[in-house]
């Protein structure tokens, strides 16, 4: 990026921010850092290295709207960049001189991964106009996790950041569209019965798609047997007959097809599987718990499930 006059701060709300917050503090663009108010695992490591490395930053507070406007004033801040905390808005309201912008995406990559979506797209959101510009448009992989896409979007969004930034400093017009799209919990994880398999809801592509998206980071997806909850950490659908069983049947144990199981539009293999235990390939699962042809998953609430 080359060197620009405007002075930026950012909202750290989300790990995406990282490579934009690298390169802005090389630059000598960044005069400040704003964490959002819940403390989590990202946001208290950046706390801990800002501190080291004497970078200007605040914790915002429910009720700190007055104080945070007048450190932008003190910091001179032009434009502030927000990352995956949605709610800025209460916050930035009274900033009349600062431009507000939301990097955002148009989905979380859990959702995108599980719904086998083509593509994700990484916008700018700008508040007070209620608008909105697409930066880029990611390709999702045939494989790829919601970790991994998220990863991936991570380490490329930069170089279109920078490019926006450059042509704000220089006025030139960007492309707005009415904003259509907003939400504060893209960057957010999935909630533990988002990651439920309902056998009788969910077809066989839906829950490959859902073990994809969820493993490593979520531990796949969550199937039940014998009242016990598993992780599902990767499936595949094939074609096999299930005999018109009900969707979750285990139709199939044994060489060389491995553990075939019944779903509303097909069978499913079943590959690997992990418990508290360890991480298991499907027959080495049934083998160990005693799991055979004709037992079934069971779709349940996870709050329904006694261990």
């Amino acid at each position: 990026m080359s060197s620009l006059p405007i002075k930026i701060t950012i909202v750290a709300g989300h790990s995406i921010a990282v490579p934009t917050l690298n390169i802005l503090l090389a630059q000598g663009q960044l005069n400040g850092v704003i964490l959002p108010p819940q403390v989590d695992m990202f946001s208290a490591q950046l706390e801990n290295w800002l501190g080291q490395q004497n970078i200007p930053y605040l914790r915002v507070q429910p009720d700190s709207q007055i104080a945070l406007e007048e450190l932008l004033s003190h910091w001179e801040t032009d434009v502030v960049l927000n990352f995956g905390f949605m709610n800025s808005l209460q916050y930035f309201s009274q900033a009349n001189d600062i431009k507000l912008f939301d990097i955002s995406l148009d989905r979380s990559s859990y959702l995108a991964v599980k719904k086998c979506c083509r593509n994700i797209r990484l916008l700018v959101q700008e508040r007070r106009h209620a608008r909105q510009v697409t930066l880029a448009a990611f390709d999702i992989h045939s494989n790829e996790t919601a970790q991994g896409l998220l990863n991936r979007i991570t380490s490329q969004s930069i170089n279109v950041i920078e490019e926006f930034l450059e042509r704000l400093q220089h006025d030139v017009p960007e492309h707005f569209e009415p904003l259509t799209f907003i939400s504060d919990d893209v960057f957010q994880s999935p909630l533990e019965q988002e990651l439920l398999v309902d056998w009788q809801v969910d077809n066989s592509e839906t829950i490959s798609a859902m073990a994809r998206a969820g493993n490593p980071h979520f531990g796949g997806c969550t199937v039940v047997i014998a009242n016990s909850p598993v992780h599902l950490l990767e499936a595949h659908p094939v074609n096999h007959p299930t005999y018109g069983v009900q969707p979750g049947t285990i139709c199939h144990v044994g060489d060389p097809e491995g553990v075939i199981v019944a779903t509303i539009d097909g069978a499913l293999r079943i590959e690997v599987l992990s418990t508290v235990d360890g991480i298991y390939g499907s027959l080495s699962f049934c083998e160990q718990f005693k799991i055979d042809a004709g037992m079934a998953f069971e779709t349940k609430r996870l709050e329904q499930i006694t261990v």
